[in-house]
């Protein structure tokens, strides 16, 4: 080549490698990526050099799909899922759609959950192998069991079985025996020659099988503190149990409209109350916040301690406080009869569903009547002659609540609004907390009601304090990554329902028109669960972002200060800003105060969510042990490692473990598979038939097999 020529291969490799480190570039072969770059037929010769040119200096590479990828990426971050009592595994990344294969003897002292570094092994036409070379973060240093001796060895069996089949521990305590409930710390996590992980016990919670002290060592698990210490306790007890004539002053007077509080049956922690009224041409909306803050003042054991819990944990069979009962359930709670200071949103909104003016102000309330969703509910759908009877002066008025709501959701639902909530499982435990039965939870009309007032005061003050240019908290759900909408995309096609919207941007209202499409489609649950999951997770930011899934420019939470401290800790920045106190001094001080807040409740807020959820998996496991043998209906949702995940009665998890009857065939795409025994094609979203097998709540796994081949219809 002369000079130009040089030049110009020059330019278009440097070009090339470019495109290739952009974020739009997703791992493809040679003659996909010759067509995305528009390479002419004279020059494929030149491109082919270009592309080998780049892979001699090392910058990309061939992965074992025959695609192009940046050299960096022969090594990833991921997330450990082991199996095999964690002898080997998988690890999920951001950077390919494919599990990454860790085999026997790769593992290197990782265990289940961790977050590691991996080190890809390619091979044309086979799965991505890997060696784990890091560990960056581990998942269990605390793990709950059952202990157990055999042959000389005093071993601990967790209850996280994928982490491994025993820890083998060292000076046990004289109160701990055979049989008994602890959780151990583990600090040796390389297997011996046995295979075991090495700890110590930290405490023993007695006889295993009592469900209180199985639940509280899975809390313990998680580094979630169950009790208060002394000296917010002492705090707490120093709290007045009624509010007086001086606290109310300079307070606006809401005491003589008509105040309702609207939540579940068994809800102690009220934080918020309703007004609604209407004056012939637009209706007027208050939403009266518990002020929590008059009694958690900054820098108290009080602020601390809420600031590390930064929220209430609602379990089966007990809730956590992020408070004390004393404020919890006491002088924050808004009961009914009593004066309780609060922070109100005021809006007034016209026919369209526009919030033409509001007000914030510091406020003092009576609730008039403590009402729950099912009653509610009832009234206005007309279903109980007896409630409408026994509620006749404020029937109009719940109706005019229902009128409002469903003017708010219409326009909101017009703005792209998603319906992404998950849906709630209930456990109903009998008095010796055994459960009864496993639901999935419904509020009803009434829920809803609550549910578009709130996001109308929560959206309407983290507008007004983002035009003040205040140093607030937001809660913030930015866009679908374009990763995930790609396997998004492809799982769609595979259901039959594909959004058409490869290499584009998604939209609020593709999903919305995708969401319609599936009404009455019997996989129609499973694809919308499969839509939510593509979306990243809402997390809180002291930089405002749009709200994805609500289609809201600005939003926050505002309404639950008494279980979440987001919301305690804007209640205090709004306080100052209606006083006229902040000043610039309190400016710098919340903007980097906020940063930290901001991560902690990010961070611990994982941890709430997975005790939450394996609480959950307890009590369902618990309630299957009566129903071994039993056969249900029940739909795939997932090919995963060794085995097929099943949901029955749409609330309860069950795998079918591979075994010498049932073996899979997964195809690449993740989503269909062949049954090797039975020779059948099988998707998820199929409907089947199983059995249940086993049920172990200490484990909190449920097993189960396939009734017949006939059972599943590919």
């Amino acid at each position: 080549m002369n000079k130009e020529e040089k030049l110009l291969f020059l330019k278009r490799k440097q070009a090339i490698y470019a495109f290739m480190c952009s974020p739009e570039y997703k791992p493809m072969k040679h003659k996909q990526l010759a067509a995305v770059l528009m390479v002419k037929k004279t020059d494929k010769k030149v491109f082919g050099r270009i592309m080998e040119s780049l892979i001699a200096d090392k910058v990309i590479m061939i992965d074992g799909h025959g695609n192009y990828i940046r050299a960096e990426f022969s090594e990833v971050t991921g997330e450990f899922a082991g199996y095999g009592g964690g002898e080997y595994g998988f690890v999920r990344t951001a950077f390919s759609e494919e599990d990454i294969y860790i085999p026997r003897g790769k593992v290197n002292g990782a265990i289940h959950g961790d977050t590691v570094r991996v080190k890809l092994n390619f091979r044309p036409g086979r799965r991505t192998e890997g060696v784990i070379i890091d560990i960056i973060k581990r998942k269990y240093e605390i793990a709950s069991g059952i202990y157990e001796e055999a042959e000389g060895l005093k071993l601990v069996k967790p209850d996280a079985y994928r982490i491994g089949e025993y820890v083998k521990v060292d000076n046990v305590p004289e109160d701990v025996f055979v049989g008994d409930r602890v959780v151990v710390r583990i600090h040796k996590f390389r297997r011996d020659n046995m295979g075991f992980l090495e700890g110590s016990i930290l405490k023993s919670y007695g006889r295993a099988g009592n469900p209180y002290d199985d639940l509280s060592a899975v809390v313990k698990t998680y580094c979630v503190e169950d009790e208060f210490d002394e000296r917010t306790l002492a705090e707490a007890s120093l709290l007045p149990c009624s509010v007086s004539e001086d606290e109310i002053q300079d307070r606006e007077d809401f005491r003589g409209e008509i105040t309702y509080t609207i939540d579940g049956v068994d809800t102690k922690d009220f934080d918020d109350a309703v007004t609604i009224s209407f004056d012939g041409v637009n209706y007027q909306l208050g939403v009266h916040i518990a002020d929590v803050t008059h009694y958690v003042k900054p820098n108290t054991a009080l602020d601390h301690t809420a600031l590390n819990r930064t929220e209430s944990i609602y379990m089966p069979d007990r809730v956590i406080p992020m408070l004390p009962f004393e404020l919890s359930n006491g002088i924050c709670s808004l009961q009914s009869g009593v004066d309780r200071l609060t922070l109100s949103c005021i809006m007034t909104i016209n026919p369209k569903g526009e919030i033409i003016d509001h007000r914030i102000c510091r406020s003092v309330i009576r609730v008039d009547e403590r009402m729950n969703y099912d009653d509610v509910s009832a009234i206005i759908e007309g279903k109980s002659d007896e409630l409408r009877e026994k509620y006749a002066p404020h029937v109009d008025t719940f109706m005019l609540m229902k009128e409002l709501s469903d003017i708010l959701y219409e326009r909101r639902k017009k703005a792209g609004q998603l319906n992404i909530s998950a849906s709630e499982v209930e456990v109903k435990l009998d008095d010796n907390q055994k459960p009864l039965a496993i639901e999935v939870r419904t509020h009803g009309v009434a829920g809803d009601i609550i549910e578009q007032f709130m996001i109308a005061a929560n959206a309407t003050v983290a507008e007004h304090f983002y035009w003040l240019e205040a140093p607030f908290l937001y809660r913030v759900h930015e866009n679908p990554d374009a990763n995930f909408i790609e396997e998004l995309e492809m799982f769609l096609e595979v259901m039959g329902t594909p959004l058409g919207k490869k290499g584009k941007e998604v939209t609020h209202q593709d999903f919305q028109r995708l969401f319609e499409r599936l009404e009455g489609n019997p996989k129609g649950d499973i694809i919308r669960k499969a839509c939510i999951r593509s979306m990243k997770k809402a997390k809180y930011s002291p930089k405002c972002m749009e709200h994805f899934g609500l289609a809201l420019p600005y939003y926050t939470h505002f309404t639950s200060p008494i279980r979440r401290y987001c919301d305690l800790q804007i209640h205090r920045i709004i306080k100052l800003y209606l006083k006229g106190k902040m000043k610039e001094r309190n400016v710098e001080y919340y903007k980097e105060r906020l940063e930290n807040v901001a991560l902690k409740i990010n961070i611990t807020d994982k941890s709430a969510v997975e005790v939450m959820r394996e609480s959950v998996k307890y009590e369902m496991a618990y309630y299957m042990e009566d129903h071994i043998g039993e056969e249900y209906d029940a739909v795939i949702t997932s090919f995963v490692g060794p085995g097929i995940y099943v949901l029955i009665n749409n609330a309860i998890d069950v795998m079918i473990p591979e075994n010498g009857k049932h073996r899979l065939k997964i195809d690449n795409n993740g989503y269909t598979a062949t049954h090797t025994w039975f020779d059948k094609r099988i998707c998820v979203g199929d409907k089947v038939r199983v059995k249940i097998t086993n049920a172990d709540r200490m484990r909190r796994i449920i097993d189960a097999e396939f009734v017949r081949c006939d059972d599943v219809k590919g």
